[in-house]
């Protein structure tokens, strides 16, 4: 599966838009523009092959970007071999009330303090890959049949999507790749997973780099880019990844949790639900009568929810909270189970900020029965002798929008 790419130049493997055709964010003819191709996942294997071998990364530096409602990620590095190598890597705050579910309404504002943060670390690299997450990106997993040209299947599943979803498709762009072979019917088909993605929010990124003369070299959703940062990986922590196996990732942001399963390397399903740390702030700070950044602090340092955790009102009152993002995951996993016909979650890996509350993972394990630990660190990731740390639980993203297939 590809990521959202958005170039001048295409690949041979990159599938329905050129940069002399349609712009993504008008949808009309469009002039030279660095900002050009749709989000581009892999092309579709014709009936009956599969991909001989998996895509290689392409060793170009770039600046990955994750604009979060709390921070900021950003990284600068570049793939090298199975390595991602790692020249600067830091987070600032994100300036207030900038991002609307996903969608940057201050792109001005972002893109200040971006190249501020930039040039203060001695960046010099423009060339901007981002990665983003919204509840307006839709997914959905579509059975369709066989048909000799790609522009037939791009019509058959925009024809599909339009059966199921009342929204105007031109101010989406609309991507798929292939899951499975399938049979109905006694017909072979195959299985996709599209994903729409409104074109407001891809213009948003755009304005972010090129308000302050930066360079907006790609736009990955945050699926595609955990997706691939663990398909390089061999090691997470200090255990195997058994890519054999069905995994379940979640990152865990400050509003939401982000939901990918991947089934032998490919994004086989994604959700968000709501709920993050703010939720533990808002309690903290309601409990303690102490200002949110003052609750948020105390989280960091005193709540513990694990097995070792102290029984005390706090952690009492945030393991309510959590019990209700278990809810909603437990939920997700049984029907995900139902769907893929008793298919088994093996492993939960959690990553983002709020993934470091104390305890977190032991607690999730203990309620969804699977287990679940927070990704510190991984074998494919090199780091500058100037960077003081080795942990990429909050850099999961960023790092993911280097890898450009």
């Amino acid at each position: 599966m590809r990521e959202v790419a958005l170039l001048n130049k295409k690949e041979t493997q990159d599938v329905i838009i050129e940069s002399k055709d349609i712009d993504v964010v008008t949808g009309e003819k469009k002039k030279q523009s660095i900002w050009t191709k749709e989000i581009t996942f892999k092309r579709v294997a014709s009936k009956g092959k599969q991909d001989e071998k998996p895509d290689k990364a392409k060793a170009i530096r770039l600046v990955g970007v994750d604009i979060g409602n709390s921070t900021i990620k950003i990284v600068e590095g570049q793939v090298k071999g199975e390595k991602v190598h790692v020249y600067n890597m830091f987070k600032i705050p994100t300036p207030v009330n900038v991002l609307g579910d996903g969608n940057v309404e201050q792109p001005a504002s972002v893109g200040i303090v971006l190249k501020n943060s930039l040039k203060e670390h001695g960046i010099k690299i423009k060339n901007l890959s981002f990665t983003s997450e919204s509840s307006t990106i839709i997914s959905r997993e579509l059975v369709v049949p066989y048909v000799d040209k790609e522009s037939e299947l791009k019509h058959l599943v925009e024809y599909e999507i339009q059966q199921f979803l009342a929204i105007n498709l031109h101010n989406y762009v609309v991507q798929y790749m292939k899951i499975d072979d399938v049979i109905e019917d006694g017909i072979e088909k195959q299985k996709l997973l599209a994903v729409i993605y409104p074109k407001d929010i891809i213009a948003s990124f755009k304005d972010v780099a090129e308000s302050v003369q930066l360079k907006p070299y790609a736009l990955d959703i945050t699926n595609n880019a955990i997706r691939k940062i663990s398909n390089l990986a061999k090691v997470i922590n200090a255990d195997l990844l058994n890519k054999d196996d069905i995994n379940m990732f979640l990152d865990m942001g400050s509003k939401s949790i982000n939901i990918s399963i991947v089934n032998k390397g490919k994004l086989d399903f994604m959700r968000s639900i709501s709920g993050g740390g703010r939720d533990i702030d808002r309690f903290v700070s309601d409990f303690k009568g102490i200002e949110m950044i003052d609750a948020e602090k105390l989280k960091k340092e005193e709540v513990n929810i694990g097995r070792q955790r102290e029984y005390n009102e706090v952690n009492d009152g945030v393991i309510r909270v959590v019990d209700g993002w278990a809810t909603d995951l437990s939920r997700i996993i049984n029907f995900y189970a139902n769907k893929e016909s008793g298919k088994q979650i093996k492993h939960i890996y959690l990553c983002g900020g709020t993934a470091k509350l104390k305890g977190l993972d032991d607690y999730l394990e203990s309620k969804v029965k699977i287990e679940t630990t927070n990704i510190v660190t991984l074998d494919n990731v090199e780091f500058s002798k100037n960077i003081g740390t080795s942990t990429v639980e909050e850099y999961i993203n960023a790092l993911g929008a280097l890898i450009r297939l």
